[in-house]
């Protein structure tokens, strides 16, 4: 396994201080990889930063190890590298958290004590070409044209909906705005659709999960928070309702107060899509539940 004709590819392997790495170096260096941490090469007398740097500089490829026992040090690293244009594999232990932020890179489940699909990871990607500068980002999804959009509400205001019919009715909105909605195949679990869309991927992550309510209650709320709470697929949820809560303070308290989970009228939500796209919508309620909670 090499980079070039006269060069090993070297790995800067990256994880908490306290884990035993001699098994999975030894397979890195068996496998012909030139493996090796931070100490190997930090200069005596400089800092966390400048250990890092060092490393990262001197690696083809950066593969971090997640563990179930929470670090700060993996995660810094693997920012650093992805910000640095590194190549990185992800290594994540039995019962360790991924951050939503890291899932678009390669990702290896495996116990360090046989590091066999580690091992396999790395060479695959070693043996794949350096990629070329990335395209600039292009979103995919889009407005809803303007016979869409009157369509569905004037549907909204002249047929009594219940929440089967909100359901499919939401569904179309967000196909015909660019995104994908897939209903729950088992609604009691806290959500009734999830979202897929390259656009979510840095605001929400895939899937965003959406909850569909005739009347706005906030145990729909708490429904969702939950479920996001005890996932790591999902960290945005979505309460959609088409009847206004009569408490005024209740209605106000509810689209910041129970952030990560947003709320929005069926109504609201289509009429956004007027002039932006599924994505645009989630963002811009996002940044006011950030920005304003938890004003009242």
């Amino acid at each position: 396994m090499r980079t070039s004709t006269t060069q090993r590819a070297r790995v800067f392997v990256s994880a908490p201080y306290d884990t035993a790495l001699r098994p999975l170096l030894d397979a890195l260096r068996g496998a012909g990889v030139d493996a090796f941490i931070s100490s190997d090469v930090a200069s005596l007398g400089s800092d966390v930063v400048e250990s890092a740097r060092s490393a990262i500089d001197a690696a083809d490829l950066v593969l971090v190890v997640l563990t179930k026992r929470p670090a700060l040090n993996p995660i810094f690293e693997a920012g650093m590298a992805a910000a640095l244009g590194k190549r990185l594999i992800l290594v994540g232990e039995p019962g360790a958290t991924l951050s939503m932020d890291l899932r678009s890179f390669v990702l290896v489940q495996a116990s360090l004590e046989d590091p066999a699909a580690v091992v396999a990871a790395v060479e695959e990607l070693v043996r794949r070409p350096l990629a070329g500068s990335r395209p600039p980002a292009k979103a995919t999804g889009h407005p809803l044209d303007s016979d869409t959009a009157d369509r569905l509400l004037h549907r909204l205001d002249s047929e009594p909906l219940n929440e089967r019919s909100m359901i499919s009715l939401l569904m179309e909105a967000i196909e015909a705005a660019g995104a994908i909605p897939v209903e729950s195949s088992s609604p009691d679990q806290g959500w009734d659709l999830g979202v897929w869309s390259d656009d979510l991927a840095a605001i929400a992550g895939n899937p965003l999960v959406i909850e569909v309510k005739r009347e706005l209650d906030p145990r729909a709320v708490d429904q969702v928070r939950h479920y996001l709470a005890e996932q790591q697929s999902a960290s945005l949820g979505l309460v959609v309702y088409l009847v206004e809560p009569t408490d005024e303070d209740l209605r106000r308290a509810l689209p910041g107060a129970w952030f990560p989970v947003l709320v929005i009228s069926m109504q609201d939500l289509i009429e956004q899509l007027r002039s932006q796209s599924f994505a645009g919508v989630v963002r811009d309620l996002r940044n006011r539940a950030v920005h304003e909670w938890p004003r009242r």
